[in-house]
């Protein structure tokens, strides 16, 4: 029973995955909570509540940024049940807001929790949010309404769709219809204005500046080194050199400091950059 008590999470933590890069569905993620929240709602503790969104955390954040491991070694295993425990709060109040009959603020924890962990909490962890799901052709038109309400609004619409069609799913005839007017509503919301703001972005003449060569360097070995040696062997010259922030180690003291811009001056002058 305790197996089929986590399928629910365990589909829908496997369809959020599949709306992220590198697969890109990004159709998925308007049904990708329905199962995880359509087992919330039978959940009959606060605990139960909160360790099936853990759960479901737990596999999400470990399939989609399994390069933690590159980066942090057997410490990623912390940083994801660390994210996970965001989730674990959510299914907590989930509970208690369905107790009071309150899961109208359902979004509004969703959306307050996505923002906290990526801008307000210590560990700064802005990935995998719903907004960012937004990158694939399919949704490319639905992202450029972020620019009206930003990636967390954007989130939010997508949570709320998913809210309402499991509404639907488990509630009687004439409330399934107001529940699927409701999230036709909102998905149109979120694509009327930015269909239309993408096609007269596409119908403006762009006059284009000068070109110029970029090289993006990036490497999941946590070192300096790597880097270097990747710059080195591209053999780029005359143009633009870009390094991931997360690999340019900033050490205390002046003379760690000092050689670590020289390093980089020397790399770049030798590539003319």
């Amino acid at each position: 029973m305790k197996i089929l008590f986590y399928l629910p999470a365990l589909l829908s933590a496997i369809l959020l995955t599949l709306s992220y890069l590198p697969f890109s569905f990004g159709a998925l993620i308007y049904v990708a909570l329905v199962p995880v929240l359509w087992s919330l709602g039978r959940c009959r503790t606060a605990k139960e509540s909160a360790t099936l969104m853990g759960v479901c955390g737990a596999v999400f954040f470990a399939a989609t940024l399994f390069w933690f491991t590159k980066v942090f070694g057997v410490f990623a295993v912390s940083l994801y049940f660390l994210l996970a425990l965001v989730w674990s709060v959510f299914g907590y109040f989930y509970f208690v807001l369905k107790q009071k009959s309150k899961l109208w603020l359902v979004p509004v924890l969703w959306t307050g929790l996505e923002f906290f962990r990526s801008e307000v909490w210590y560990f700064d962890f802005p990935w995998m949010t719903l907004g960012l799901s937004h990158h694939s052709d399919f949704s490319f038109s639905a992202l450029q309404s972020a620019s009206l309400w930003g990636i967390y609004g954007t989130g939010c619409i997508i949570f709320i769709i998913n809210q309402c069609l499991q509404e639907s799913l488990s509630n009687g005839a004439a409330r399934k219809r107001i529940v699927c007017a409701m999230s036709a509503l909102l998905l149109a919301c979120a694509l009327v204005p930015a269909v239309s703001r993408y096609e007269r972005a596409c119908a403006a003449k762009i006059n284009s500046g000068p070109s110029i060569k970029v090289l993006l360097v990036q490497s999941e070995d946590y070192t300096l080194d790597e880097l270097e040696r990747l710059t080195t062997q591209s053999k780029f010259s005359g143009g633009l050199i870009l390094w991931p922030e997360y690999q340019v180690p900033i050490l205390p003291g002046e003379r760690l400091r000092a050689e670590i811009f020289r390093r980089m001056s020397d790399i770049a002058k030798n590539a003319n950059s």
